[in-house]
């Protein structure tokens, strides 16, 4: 059975008490306050290991990594995805990106092919092409299938017979379908779902597409920047 996709409008909910509090202030508030009853019921936040099979964004030795399971036809995770793109080029060096694929079929009928695809670039260009071509495909969701992709992949330079054998055969859907597999092995309640990783190796679950300037901080925290 899927996550809920929902989980941006009920599971991070902010409390009453918090709705008039400044925003990053509530924000740090809710975060401890998650923190402290997942430690609670569940015990201690943590997230799948970063490995070298996983797509970085960023210094692969940063002191700080963001983990995001997510969704290319999701809404919330086009915003987010902005966002983690911006906290790269902010703390150069000092920040990393993990990407993780997350797709939510029963409501984006087009996530996990288009995954399947963002993959085959990779297999066939490597890490920057995977990237590049993840940017695009978060540019305009209306526009998902086939045809975008096979179009995408071919601007980039990647050959269009290996990306169609590829995608046709469905050569990377493993890939695909570990990366899910760890979602739900990390208690993905839908997406994105973001994980913030400190120097320490103390993982903070991060709720839901907040942005840039709600996250920063917290970064900054970890990195001991006043």
């Amino acid at each position: 059975m899927e996550p809920t996709p929902m989980r941006n409008h009920i599971l991070y909910r902010m409390p009453k008490f918090l709705e008039h509090t400044p925003p990053n202030i509530a924000f740090f508030l809710g975060l401890l306050l998650g923190v402290a009853v997942a430690s609670t019921v569940t015990g201690p936040v943590t997230v799948s290991p970063v490995t070298n099979d996983d797509h970085i964004r960023g210094e692969k030795n940063a002191p700080v990594t963001l983990v995001e399971y997510s969704d290319y036809q999701c809404p919330f995770c086009q915003s987010f995805h902005e966002t983690a793109k911006q906290l790269v080029e902010t703390f150069p060096g000092k920040f990393r990106w993990v990407f993780r694929h997350f797709p939510l079929t029963s409501i984006h009928p087009e996530a996990r092919s288009a995954a399947i695809a963002a993959e085959c670039v990779a297999k066939i260009g490597g890490n920057d092409a995977f990237w590049k071509f993840s940017d695009a495909l978060f540019v305009d969701q209306s526009q998902l299938g086939g045809d975008f992709y096979a179009d995408l992949a071919q601007k980039q330079g990647i050959s269009a017979s290996k990306f169609k054998k590829c995608t046709d055969d469905k050569e990377t859907e493993d890939i695909v379908d570990n990366d899910y597999q760890k979602g739900i092995s990390d208690n993905v309640q839908g997406t994105p779902g973001n994980f913030l990783i400190a120097p320490d190796g103390t993982v903070s679950d991060i709720p839901g597409a907040q942005p840039f300037e709600v996250v920063k901080p917290i970064i900054e925290q970890l990195l001991g920047i006043q």
